[in-house]
């Protein structure tokens, strides 16, 4: 691979206007020391769009950093990320979403963790959210403390397996897209099957891959996570909306059927408790989305848990899914409010220590 380190690669679909914003949060950090071994490469999923005219304005002012892959037709977002390793000169592969941005010193910070853990398989880096014009909203997002059995330099923790990092972290990926860094070579021998015909290609990468190696994780924010402040409730879907897709659980079923992904890779305690979160955010979703009347597609629902769910490990939880997304909403009122006021109350409580 040259002496290419690091390729920034952002999976793009008619998104002209964002990806300026993440292209520059790039370029105003290649100094001397950085730009040799830097490759920024965008897959344009077939954007119908200008996209393709504002990377090639780009790509004509930075030739020997920028690379462009463009699909024939769209073959779908988690493929569209695979295409990024497969065509990426970098040792390492940082994903950016085409509507995120990098903080100021994020390259500092990486390269940074890569001097002192060459031999890391992945890295997970923090974000803090943004609204659409990428101005900060709310506090910082940070990853919970890990225990005293790490070895830490500045902001980076590093963890010698998927199993260490599971039990300081409590999960074993990162869920958004952004901030997801993962060595090229591991991610093409590693079988993507699973994840490439999901929505969530990044899941099923991380928890496939932390199984082979060490990871970093980065806690301070180096992601800036734009949040539309515009959007709809994403547990309000229409009729139309959840009778195509299954929004908003799409993510949250494709989390547990990554989680299952893992079962041989990992002890059967950890593959366990970990399943268990994973069900847990279908349930947390479940009861957004009764509390608030919105709209479930039965059929879809139904198909998806008989599709992701384990039926050897607690195999009870399919059929009282069942029977829950059966039940009148006005019953999950009283139970949404209870947990929404848990929540608050914890992170209250987690943010005095």
């Amino acid at each position: 691979m040259g002496e290419i380190k690091l390729t920034i690669g952002i999976p793009t679909w008619n998104r002209s206007s964002e990806i300026r914003d993440a292209i520059d949060s790039i370029l105003v950090q290649l100094n001397d020391t950085f730009r040799p071994h830097v490759e920024i490469l965008i897959s344009d999923n077939a954007s119908t769009d200008t996209t393709q005219t504002v990377v090639r304005y780009y790509a004509d002012r930075h030739p020997k950093v920028f690379s462009i892959h463009r699909n024939p037709v769209n073959i779908g977002f988690s493929r569209n990320v695979d295409a990024l390793f497969r065509h990426a000169r970098g040792e390492f592969v940082l994903v950016l979403s085409d509507d995120d941005a990098l903080e100021p010193d994020a390259l500092c910070e990486i390269f940074l963790a890569l001097e002192r853990h060459p031999d890391v398989y992945a890295m997970f880096l923090a974000s803090s959210t943004y609204d659409d014009a990428l101005s900060p909203i709310g506090a910082p997002s940070e990853w919970r403390k890990a225990g005293a059995d790490r070895t830490q330099g500045e902001s980076c923790v590093y963890y010698a397996s998927g199993i260490d990092f599971f039990h300081a972290r409590g999960s074993l990926c990162n869920t958004c897209i952004s901030g997801n860094m993962f060595r090229t070579a591991v991610w093409l021998r590693t079988d993507m099957t699973a994840g490439l015909v999901s929505g969530s290609v990044q899941l099923h990468a991380g928890i496939q891959i932390l199984s082979q190696g060490s990871i970093c994780v980065i806690d301070k924010p180096l992601v800036k996570y734009r949040v539309g402040g515009g959007s709809p409730d994403v547990y309000l879907a229409t009729r139309g909306d959840g009778a195509n897709t299954g929004w908003p659980f799409v993510y949250f079923f494709d989390m547990v059927s990554a989680c299952r992904g893992g079962h041989d890779l990992y002890p059967r305690n950890v593959y366990r408790s970990f399943y268990l979160i994973c069900v847990r955010g279908v349930f947390y979703a479940l009861l957004e989305v009764k509390a608030r009347n919105g709209f479930i597609n039965r059929s879809w629902f139904n198909t998806r848990l008989t599709e992701c769910f384990d039926a050897q490990c607690y195999g009870w939880f399919i059929p009282v899914f069942r029977i829950l997304v059966r039940v009148p909403s006005f019953l999950f009122i009283v139970p949404n409010w209870m947990y929404r006021f848990g929540r608050k109350l914890y992170y209250a409580l987690q943010s005095k220590h």
